[in-house]
């Protein structure tokens, strides 16, 4: 859960709840359960998301239906512990690196992840990856995946 505290208060949940009901009508838009999961510290994939927002089955829910499924997205989310190491991760990287240097070039990292799994946007990438491009548009994986891991925790 990328090291965010998953709410368990519900006065809290109720108040992060109402900042995305836009109508005062005590729901909020299918669409935002996504964003309303995130801000209450969870951290659901677009897939996990767009399952929850089609088992719903309507527009719109009210907080009494949001508390249910909260909880079953955090329980799932509990239940997912596998976490991997940065270890695992390198020798992930090694696959694209031809030449054994340790590196893999900027642009075919940008390709895997922008076009592949869970998407990023060029932007997100260009965040991920600044101050870790070389000259030569490489990117030292051995150093990088160890840098952004631990700034996921």
């Amino acid at each position: 859960m990328s090291g965010r505290t998953v709410l368990r208060d519900e006065g809290i949940l109720k108040e992060i709840f109402q900042l995305y009901d836009t109508t005062g009508g005590d729901k909020i838009d299918v669409t935002q359960l996504g964003q309303v999961l995130r801000a209450a510290g969870l951290n659901p994939t677009q897939s996990e998301v767009h399952k929850v927002e089609r088992d719903v089955g309507k527009s719109s829910v009210s907080f009494e239906e949001f508390l249910p499924i909260y909880n079953s997205v955090a329980q799932h989310m509990a239940s997912v512990t596998s976490k991997a190491t940065p270890e695992q991760v390198v020798d992930c990287f090694k696959h694209f690196d031809r030449e054994g240097s340790g590196s893999i070039s900027s642009s075919m990292l940008r390709h895997v992840l922008t076009s592949l799994g869970e998407k990023l946007t060029d932007e997100e990438f260009d965040t991920l990856s600044s101050g870790h491009v070389s000259s030569k548009g490489e990117i030292n994986y051995e150093t990088f995946v160890p840098a952004i891991m631990a700034n996921a925790d």
